[in-house]
């Protein structure tokens, strides 16, 4: 199905039911249950530093910003977060 956002612009994404997760495919499969998606249509989640350096920061260097903020969003975890993680829509599956 496709989402329609507040300003009318199809989102391509298909939208995952609540309580679903987000799998990221980087060689190996990062698991996110807090993701979501912005006004261009991209998803993205927010991770902690311990997280970055558990998965590996070189695996993860060009899709992470340092100035995120909220909750990580990696599944089982509940720090507070450090990066927002930007995910590349090839690298991604829902589950």
């Amino acid at each position: 199905m496709n989402q329609t956002d507040a300003v009318g612009m199809a989102c391509a994404s298909d939208v995952p039911a609540v309580g679903k997760w987000l799998h990221l495919d980087i060689g190996q499969i990062v698991a996110f249950d807090d993701f979501t998606q912005n006004d261009d249509c991209y998803w993205w989640s927010q991770m902690c530093s311990t997280c970055v350096d558990r998965i590996g920061k070189d695996a993860l260097e060009n899709l992470l910003d340092d100035c995120g903020s909220g909750i990580c969003g990696v599944v089982g975890c509940n720090n507070e977060s450090d990066y927002y993680i930007d995910f590349p829509d090839d690298k991604i599956k829902f589950v």
